[in-house]
């Protein structure tokens, strides 16, 4: 489903702004239908069944200025999140702005931070020097470097500190590459050493745990890499390094994008990247997730110049299956993965920046189970009859199939095949007592692996 949303949506983060506990979705726009007033912050709301309404209209930054990417989290630590937006203007230094979350689903007006630098690109949230308090690192290009701003816990940031990387950072993500406990910082260098501005690098900044970084690791990441995120693609418990390269493998730019995976060793350094041809061009954006329930990372590309984007389902190993192409906005430049029809299955929402809409897309792969017993309460040594009964999150994908996996207290008490989406399963081995029933579904070619809600199943002496 589209939703109509300001003019030119480039960043999208996902967060229950309202309080309600369902996920919202916050994003950067024009500030009106005429891009003339200063760059925005609006809001979706999400209803629990993965649809959305409109909310309000923020302003993001300081006047004149264009909100371009942004990231979420509770900067003043009042169970609220917040947002943090990158911000840049013609003839003015780009800064970056704080709104704190008022709890109602709004944001109260921007506090402006410089960055030690004029372009800011990217904007990432961590905890960089353990004291609990959120922090921020931002990628600014025309400094070759990374600003760190430490937290201050109540809202407000110290002045920037700036670490050099290779040429023209563009995305940053963070994690704990070295195994050390400490989050790191790797960044996309859309240029690195190459003076044509072709061949780009990942720099690796491994954190020392107390705010700061050593010099930065460098790495061979493509031509034109955009983006970075990482995870663990091969399942070795060290993390690895997902790359979005723009101009693909082909040094012309003339082809298609395609993403990088540079495996990890573990202690910050990274191996040879091997390339995954996307399905359009100018890949600029990812995101990773596991969308088909195998618990093995898949990768989302954002192929910025068409409409399109492309998921990399992970083999597991470090490799990932052929790109397949799926059709959304015009120019989808964001993605943030979320569960927002509570199925357990992860979804996408999109910013498309020239169709000025937000593409919501949910996981085919989804269900619903319903579990129930009967009697209820039992008898110890009578047997009761457990059902667990397989839906389909969204319709026309047929019934599920596999088997389920019923438990008590975490323990398994047996395994019954579907048979026209329901599955039962008799017992008279519980002990008098209350237990904790749960029933854990298979999942099948079509559908992912999901668990019911607990039932409580009173057993009488």
């Amino acid at each position: 489903m589209n939703y109509a949303v300001n003019p030119y949506p480039t960043g999208i983060v996902m967060g229950d702004f309202n309080r309600d506990g369902i996920n919202d979705l916050a994003f950067t726009v024009c500030g009106d239908q005429n891009c003339l007033s200063t760059g925005s912050v609006q809001v979706l709301f999400g209803h629990g069944d993965g649809t959305f309404s409109l909310g309000g209209v923020y302003t993001a930054g300081p006047a004149g200025s264009t909100a371009d990417t942004m990231a979420s989290g509770d900067f003043n630590r009042d169970g609220t999140p917040d947002v943090v937006v990158v911000n840049n203007a013609i003839n003015q230094f780009g800064n970056v702005s704080i709104l704190l979350g008022d709890g109602k689903g709004g944001f109260l007006p921007p506090v402006t931070y410089n960055v030690e630098g004029s372009t800011p690109v990217w904007v990432a949230v961590g905890d960089f020097n353990g004291d609990h308090k959120l922090d921020l690192a931002v990628s600014v290009t025309t400094t070759d470097s990374v600003s760190i701003l430490l937290g201050n816990g109540d809202g407000t940031f110290q002045a920037a500190v700036s670490y050099p990387v290779e040429s023209a950072p563009q995305g940053i993500t963070l994690g704990d590459v070295n195994s050390d406990g400490v989050l790191d910082i790797i960044a996309a260098n859309q240029c690195g050493e190459d003076p044509t501005c072709r061949q780009g690098t990942v720099s690796v900044l491994l954190g020392n745990g107390n705010g700061t970084f050593q010099a930065p690791l460098s790495f061979a990441g493509g031509y034109s890499p955009l983006s970075v995120a990482v995870a663990d693609f091969n399942g070795d418990g060290k993390l690895d390094v997902a790359v979005a390269d723009a101009c693909g493998v082909d040094p012309t730019c003339v082809s298609n994008g395609s993403v990088g995976i540079l495996l990890g060793n573990g202690d910050g350094t990274l191996q040879a990247m091997s390339s995954y041809i996307a399905t359009g061009s100018d890949t600029a954006r990812l995101t990773v997730g596991d969308f088909n329930g195998d618990r093995s990372p898949d990768v989302v590309a954002m192929d910025a110049r068409v409409n399109d984007f492309t998921v990399f389902l992970g083999k597991g190993d470090g490799t990932l299956q052929a790109g397949v192409d799926y059709v959304v906005g015009a120019v989808p430049i964001w993605a943030v993965v979320g569960d927002f029809n509570r199925d357990h299955s992860l979804d996408l929402a999109i910013a498309d920046e020239i169709g000025y809409e937000v593409s919501v897309l949910l996981n085919s792969g989804g269900t619903r189970i319903t579990l129930g017993s009967n009697p209820n309460p039992s008898r110890a040594h009578h047997s009761v009859m457990f059902n667990a009964m397989i839906r389909p999150s969204l319709p026309g994908f047929g019934v599920p199939t596999g088997s389920v996996t019923f438990t008590a207290g975490g323990k398994v008490l047996g395994i019954a095949p579907l048979r026209s989406g329901l599955a039962k399963f008799p017992t008279s081995a519980l002990p008098p007592g209350r237990h904790s029933i749960q029933a854990n579904y298979s999942g099948d070619a079509q559908y992912n692996s999901n668990f019911s809600a607990p039932l409580v199943q009173i057993v009488m002496p």
